[in-house]
Parts: structure tokens; sequence; C-alpha cells
């Protein structure tokens, strides 16, 4: 009895002993990867088997997908070939190399969107050019500098378009995008090759003017920068102007459409020959400088980890679904040390978004983002395994933007190169018989950064050829004052101080809106 006795006491104790010693489940317990695919470049497709450890999606085990990379050679890119509709991610990658010459390796879809338009609900920058958005939006963004490293700000972009010299009030309402039938306003729209083969205004309830323009000076819709054009056609009680896509040169064209009975229709009626200019800038001052150099830039719904931090662990929502809602879910993960994650778990498997932020913290990736979920969850890649391109993560709904993963060296366009040395050089000869000359120093300094190897992304030649062609310009100066005192802080001033940066501003905006200002006038205006 006693020996029994004993032999019970001791077998509680190593069990107690063992209780002490048991761990919880591992990654390599709730993750197991089971296919790798070599991309090239150091860029590498894995498929896993994910255990759920929150939520419904506790102990199932699903299929997950991932493209993990460097930053460096490939870099993330915004994109969306029909912008302001939906389409398929395939047919995304495909235009992608096809009509822009892009040398894609991956694909996943993008942010939240209208279902039943395809209006994209924020914007989004693509290779340096503002590609999709409107007026007024304020949101949280994802911007992907040149170098390949990622960044987070909060952006308000401002439009000033000005027709033949003059500022139209509230220019420009939207770009690449369309309202539903019926609701179109009384502002320009904008629309270029990037909205597809013809204007969306085609979709507007009742025709309009549209200007016919192609662009000057070698410049884009670029944030910290003014776009040039040159009216070529206006067509009258017209919409959808067609664009030849097949045409390289069409890159250079848009169309401005202003719907019938607009009260801004009066600054349409002109001749061809007119200039056309649009300016972009970055309201946040925080966000300026990472805004205006960002190679791309995409919609961030919202982190699920930040700077480390579990923030799915909080509870709540995240970009207004719960934390612990399973469903299909695709992510963007990013740490210190240059490696990025796209990850993808397609609806038809589920997990919690929990389960996500769980999984890439273990990957060791310190942010992740979140993008569209559920049906829209979808991740292709240049070959699957068997040395084709297809699914990993498929799914059948047609998506608004999305995020390539491309060769950087394929986003140049070799004619803006061209352009960028030639106005190096020039730059470079002035300054020797001008050593003193700052503000050329400035410009040139940034286009021999942007140009690097010689093989500058299209958004960093016109952005560095903007700053070297503005050098000298006494409207570019008086642009730049009058938005200087757009953005003051009134409490930093005197009611003085005030009164006399008013009476400036609204001498500035005089002279800015008329079409044959003397130079004397300009310039006294951008001093004042």
């Amino acid at each position: 009895m006693k020996i029994s006795k004993r032999l019970t006491s001791l077998f509680l104790v190593m069990a107690l002993v063992a209780a002490l010693f048991v761990f919880p489940a591992s990654a390599d317990d709730t993750r197991k990867v089971v296919k790798t695919i070599d991309l090239g470049g150091g860029v590498v497709a894995k498929t896993y088997d994910l255990t759920g450890v929150y939520g419904s999606s506790a102990g199932k085990t699903v299929p997950g997908y991932s493209v993990e990379f460097t930053a460096g050679e490939y870099i993330p890119l915004a994109f969306a070939y029909n912008a302001g509709w939906a389409s398929q991610l395939k047919t995304n990658f495909e235009k992608a190399q096809e009509r822009f010459g892009y040398e894609v390796v991956a694909a996943m879809n993008g942010t939240f969107f209208s279902m039943s338009n395809g209006y994209l609900n924020s914007m989004f920058v693509s290779n340096g050019r503002v590609a999709c958005a409107h007026s007024g939006l304020t949101d949280s963004m994802i911007a992907f500098m040149p170098d390949g490293s990622i960044k987070t700000v909060n952006s308000c972009l401002s439009y000033k378009l000005v027709i033949d010299g003059i500022v139209v009030p509230s220019g420009i309402g939207h770009i690449n995008k369309w309202n539903d039938e019926g609701k179109w306003d009384d502002k320009f729209y904008y629309f270029d090759v990037s909205c597809g083969t013809k204007s969306d205004s085609s979709k507007c309830d009742v025709n309009g003017i549209e200007l016919i323009c192609k662009k000057t000076n070698n410049t884009d819709l670029i944030i910290g920068g003014t776009m040039t054009a040159e009216v070529v056609e206006v067509k009258k009680d017209s919409k959808g102007n067609a664009f030849n896509v097949d045409d390289k040169s069409v890159t250079d064209g848009f169309a401005l459409f202003v719907k019938n009975g607009s009260a801004n229709q009066k600054y349409a009626d002109i001749k061809p020959g007119a200039i056309i200019e649009i300016t972009v800038e970055e309201t946040i001052e925080e966000s300026r400088e990472i805004m205006e150099n960002a190679s791309s830039v995409i919609a961030n719904i919202g982190f699920l980890v930040k700077d480390g931090e579990d923030m799915t662990a909080k509870g709540g929502s995240i970009g207004t679904h719960d934390v612990n809602m399973v469903r299909g879910w695709t992510a963007l993960g990013w740490n210190d040390e240059g490696k990025t994650i796209m990850f993808v778990v397609d609806d038809k498997d589920r997990i919690s978004m929990r389960d996500v932020a769980k999984n890439l913290m273990e990957m060791g990736y310190t942010n992740v983002a979140r993008f569209d979920g559920g049906g829209s969850c979808a991740l292709y890649v240049k070959d699957t395994g068997d040395g084709k391109p297809g699914y990993l993560a498929s799914t059948t709904r047609a998506i608004s933007d999305c995020l390539l993963l491309v060769k950087k060296t394929s986003l140049e366009d070799e004619a803006k190169t061209a352009a960028l040395k030639e106005a190096m050089d020039a730059a470079a000869k002035t300054l020797e018989a001008e050593p003193s000359n700052v503000q050329l120093k400035s410009a040139y300094d940034l286009a021999v950064k942007a140009y690097g190897d010689g093989h500058p992304t299209y958004g960093e030649a016109v952005r560095a050829l903007s700053a070297i062609n503005s050098v000298g310009s006494v409207t570019a100066e008086l642009d730049k004052a009058i938005s200087a005192a757009e953005r003051i802080t009134y409490t930093k001033y005197t009611a003085e101080q005030l009164g006399k940066i008013y009476e400036a501003y609204n001498y500035a905006k005089a002279v800015r809106s008329t079409p044959d200002a003397a130079t004397e006038a300009v310039v006294k205006a951008a001093e004042d």
C-alpha cells in the first residue's frame, strides 16, 4: 500500500514537472512550407499549410501563398491598366507587360473599390505619375520609394488647373475616375491612357466639351510639379474620346472633359493652341517629401502589425472588418532589413485576420498592412512551377487597382532618360559659368541622383526634368509663393502680418490669372 502511494506520488510529480516544460505550438506546428518556386532575381514564391489559432479558424489547416523579395532589383508598383474600372488581376499582369513594357514577376489585388462600377475608393500613383485620384481625398498611403524602401504617410493632394492663363476655381475633380450616371459634377475630369481605350466621360449622362491635349516640355502629372500641355482639338457636344493604346505616343495625350451646363464650361471655350497647366501638390507638410519622391503609392487600409506591435491583438476592427473574422485576406509585410512579402489566403479557404498578423510577425515582418479581402484576394505569378504564369491564389472577381512586383529597369522611358541627360549636360555647362547659381545647382544635384547608373524610372526622370526646367521660371516661382501662402498656419502671424500676406496673395493670384501679364508684374508678385 505504501509502495502504491509512493508510485502514485512519483507519477504525479513527474506529470507536474512535464507540464512545466510544455511550450505553446511553434511556428512549425502552425505554418509549413509545402512548395517553393524560384522566380529569379532573389524573388521566391511559397505555398504554405497554415493552421489557424484564433477565432473559428482555430485548428483548421488551409493553404496560404506568398511572394518574398529583398528591395533592389525588383520593386513594388501600384497599377491598373483600366483605371476607374475593374478588371481581372491576370489581365492587369498581362497588360502591364504588353502596353507598358514592364517586366512583371508577380501581381496581388489592391484596395477597396465600388463593386457596382469599379470606382476606386482612394487613389494611386504609378511610376511617379498620379494615375487615379479625386480632389478632396485625405487618406493613409503606402509609398514605395525608387530604392525599394517603403514609407507610410497621410496624404491630401491639391490640383490646380490653369487654362489659357486663367486659373479655374476648383478645376480638377477626378483623374481617370468617373461617377455613377447622373452624378457628374461641374468640375473638369482628366482622362488619359491609364483609363483604357477611351475616356470614361462616355458614361456621363450628358455630352460636354472635350479638350484633347498633348503634354509638352517632358512634363507629366507628378506630385510637386506642373504638367504643361497644348490643346490640339476642342470637341464640343462630345464625350468618350478614344485613345489609340497601340500608339506609343498616345501616352503624351489626355482629355479634359466638362459636362454641358457646368458653371466651369466657360473656361473650355478656347481654341487649339491654348496652353493647359495642371499642378499637383501634397498639402500635408510632413508628407510632402515622401509623396513627391515616391515611385508609386497605394492606399493603406489599415495596419495588422505596426512597428513590431500586433495591432490585431487589441481586438476591434481594421479597415471595417473585425480582426477575428474568418475570410480570405491579402496583406503586404515589410521590415527594416529591406525584406518584403506579398501574402494571400484566398476566400475559398479562409483564416482570421489575427492569424495573418501572427504568421507574418513570426516570419520577421515588423509592419503589415492589409489590402482588400474576401472575394478580391488573388496572387498571380510569372511561374507557378511548370514554367507558365498563373494564379497561386485565384478569384473570379474583377478588381480595381493592384500591386505589381516589377524589375526596376523596366520602368525606364528611354526618351525621357535621353532628355534628362541632355538637360543635365546643359545645366553642367551653365554651372561652369555660373557656379553661384544655387537654384540650378540644387536641381542639377537632384537630376544626378535620379539619373544614377543611367537607367532612372520614368517618374524619376520626369521629376528631375521638371526641377531643371523650372529654374529661372518666374511663373514657377510665383506658383510656389501662392502655394506657400495657401499653406500658412494663421496662428503664427499677427493680424497685421496676415493682412499683408492676404494683400500680396490676392495680388499674386490676380497676376497669375492674367494671361498676358508683363514679366515685371509676375516678378513683383512672386517677390511680394
